[in-house]
């Protein structure tokens, strides 16, 4: 859920590029997949698909311990997405 106010003072047409990329990823598996966005008069809405396991950033913020096995697969995850995004023409931030 995203506030319209915060976009239109921010850049409203990053939300148009994030929908765009994520209709485009659709077909990958390391891609988080799209299945519909809408809005109120004050809200956008992404309706994804849910993950599990938590977020990178909350791991690396709460100093969790992660075996070298998961960082392994986690970067190579990564890796294969950006890969794709980049197959695409996507750059990603």
């Amino acid at each position: 859920m995203v506030s319209k106010k915060l976009l239109i003072k921010d850049d409203p047409a990053s939300v148009l590029i994030e929908r765009k990329v994520l209709e485009m990823v659709e077909c990958s598996i390391y891609c988080t997949h799209l299945y519909g966005a809408f809005q109120t008069d004050n809200y956008l809405f992404f309706v994804i698909e849910y993950l599990s396991g938590g977020e990178l950033r909350k791991m690396i913020t709460n100093k969790q311990t992660v075996s070298i096995t998961n960082i392994r697969h986690m970067a190579v995850e990564l890796l294969c997405g950006l890969q794709f995004l980049h197959s695409k023409g996507v750059v990603h931030r």
